[in-house]
């Protein structure tokens, strides 16, 4: 199997990485239950507590709750917005062998062993090499064909284990 398209990375796809990564597992569910729970202790507190307390508990709870994932929505559109590597599309080649990438002069191969674990959102695709770093793409680029690739690359980076 061969699959060859061009990928123009962009905030949604950016963000959606960035939200995933950072809210998944253990920690995403910590932050958000955290900001509730500082939100209803501040509401059942009452009068037993002084008012700048509350707004204390208050604040930290949107913060937790609201804050952190509009701040990763944010720093992926500035990312998007000023790294030079996002300013062209990118020209992928899966294949075989592993995944090759082509912007402008640059050419870049990894091979599928190189991979340690896929994840797939709703919007977006993530090979991950390292625990940080991921090939990134959006499910738009395989079109109808998705499942079908999604199962196929799935071997390819669960071969090796």
């Amino acid at each position: 199997m061969k699959y060859e398209f061009d990928f123009q990375m962009d905030e949604k796809t950016l963000g959606d990485f960035y939200t995933s990564h950072n809210m998944g597992g253990v920690s995403g569910l910590l932050w958000p239950l955290l900001g509730v729970f500082a939100i209803v202790l501040a509401i059942i507190s009452g009068d037993t507590t002084p008012i700048s307390y509350r707004i204390i508990y208050v604040l930290f709870g949107f913060l937790f709750v609201f804050y952190i994932p509009f701040d990763l929505k944010r720093k992926a559109k500035k990312q998007v917005k000023t790294n030079p590597y996002y300013a062209q599309p990118i020209h992928y080649i899966l294949d075989e062998e592993g995944v090759t990438t082509i912007q402008g002069e640059n050419q870049a191969k990894v091979t599928w062993d190189k991979f340690s674990k896929i994840k797939l959102t709703k919007k977006s695709m993530f090979l991950y090499m390292r625990n940080k770093n991921a090939c990134v793409l959006s499910l738009d680029v395989f079109g109808k064909d998705l499942d079908e690739a999604y199962d196929w690359i799935k071997s390819k980076v669960e071969q090796k284990k």
